[in-house]
């Protein structure tokens, strides 16, 4: 019978094996890339900071509603949302929300 390969949950330092997504002491899981709440939020932060920088480079663009804000405002979205995909990548253990 082969061994199993063991290592410790880097979240309460229990053994799991080392294929495990879930561990069964913590139930702290394995997430690969950003989850809901980071990705909306780094949007939201995207959207923020093109909006302030424009708002301060280009305030005539705000004086009358400008048709030039929608575009700026979705390059905003997409770049935090961009962000957030290169900032996350790769896996990392995440424990549950308690509450």
């Amino acid at each position: 019978m082969p061994q199993r390969s063991l290592s410790a949950c880097p979240c309460c330092h229990q053994p799991i094996q080392n294929t495990a997504s879930l561990c069964p002491h913590c139930q702290a899981e394995k997430h690969y890339g950003p989850v809901r709440r980071e990705s909306l939020l780094c949007a939201l932060c995207g959207l923020a900071l093109i909006l302030g920088l424009t708002r301060l480079l280009f305030p005539q663009l705000f004086a009358p509603f400008s048709l030039w804000v929608i575009p700026l405002m979705l390059a905003g979205l997409a770049a935090g949302f961009i962000f957030a995909q290169f900032r996350f990548a790769g896996d990392r253990w995440l424990r549950p929300n308690k509450r």
